[in-house]
């Protein structure tokens, strides 16, 4: 099955959504060499979105957190919080 490529329409959703939960934080996949394309496609759209939102208040203390999965841990000397 062949994907659209991501549109404004879907980095609106992102950013409606910021809106709504005005988080301090959150977490996104990274885009790395072993990342699939949906975990690319994720990081670019939250990135837009957050884009949008820059100048909002409630974003100054703003964190977005990457995150690996099980078969790509990250190295102990690369990890700044850790959640199990």
């Amino acid at each position: 099955m062949r994907k659209r490529p991501l549109g404004d329409h879907d980095v609106q959703i992102v950013a409606n959504l910021l809106d709504r939960i005005s988080s301090a934080s959150g977490v996104a996949p990274p885009a790395t060499v072993r990342s699939t394309r949906d975990s690319c496609v994720c990081l670019a759209g939250i990135v837009a979105a957050v884009e949008r939102h820059k100048a909002a208040e409630w974003m100054r203390g703003c964190e977005v957190w990457l995150y690996r999965g099980a078969w790509q841990e990250w190295e102990p000397d690369k990890i700044e919080m850790a959640v199990p």
